[in-house]
């Protein structure tokens, strides 16, 4: 077991497998979360020591499709969708009364060009110089643009960058 202690003396024992996983998170004797991996060593259940669950499903690409939360007699479920190359293509939540943010924000869609660009991020379209560097994001201050360097080393670095071009 690896222990975690806190300056206030609390501390946290994990219990580790075979395969150097995390399988355990104690207090004491008390077991807080446990882990379950699937057969590609991927976490698939963590069980809280409340009864509370976390699911991961992947595809058949290994890319994360489905987290599902259980807990007392709720849940919530997150499914993602990706492209062939393993882009996030959507991202849509079960409940949004749960949303963090504000929820027009729950479900993204993304397109994507050849040179792996983002054409459309949930209809904005995102601004590239001709290197093909994302120089806006479509809605806010140009990146970059936000906060000048005024440092002789960042001067120095820009004039390299108009050189270059």
């Amino acid at each position: 077991m690896t222990r975690l202690t806190w300056p206030d003396a609390y501390y946290v024992q994990y219990r580790w497998d075979a395969n150097n996983r995390i399988e355990d998170a104690h207090i004491g004797s008390r077991i807080l979360a446990h882990v379950d991996y699937d057969a590609q060593s991927r976490r698939e259940w963590v069980t809280y020591d409340n009864g509370n669950t976390v699911y991961h499903g992947y595809s058949g690409l290994g890319d994360l499709n489905n987290l599902d939360h259980t807990f007392g007699s709720a849940s919530l479920n997150y499914s993602f969708t990706y492209n062939g190359v393993g882009q996030m293509l959507s991202r849509t939540m079960s409940d949004p009364t749960f949303a963090w943010d504000d929820p027009q924000t729950l479900l993204k869609s993304y397109q994507v060009n050849g040179l792996n660009q983002y054409t459309d991020i949930n209809g904005v379209t995102p601004g590239y110089d001709n290197n093909g560097n994302m120089t806006s994001n479509g809605q806010q201050i140009p990146l970059g643009q936000a906060h000048k360097p005024t440092s002789r080393g960042a001067d120095l670095r820009e004039q390299i960058q108009r050189r270059a071009h």
